[in-house]
């Protein structure tokens, strides 16, 4: 399985990476740019987001992923605890 992991905590992704690495195709990216780009390039079994970043954040992330001909599946991972940033990351697939 090929994980697209995005954000911008190296310490994230490191441990984050640490952990699926042993079993799974880990690509890490720093920023939704270079997710965005990646999501374009080739495809991915699941994507791992943040959702607070500098612009291009989770959120653009998501819609990036549901423009997809066939979206994988999208899982968040963020210590923002907003409800409205919830119900939107639903909204967007997540």
């Amino acid at each position: 399985m090929r994980i697209l992991m995005v954000d911008d905590d190296p310490d994230v992704l490191r441990a984050l990476g640490m952990l699926l690495e042993r079993d799974h195709e880990v690509v890490s990216c720093s920023c939704g740019t270079k997710a965005i780009a990646e999501l374009k390039e080739r495809r991915v079994d699941l994507v791992l987001t943040d959702l607070s970043m500098p612009p291009p954040d989770g959120f653009d992330v998501m819609r990036a992923v549901q423009a997809l001909p066939v979206p994988p599946p999208v899982a968040v991972v963020t210590a923002l605890d907003s409800a409205r940033a919830a119900i939107e990351a639903l909204r967007l697939g997540a």
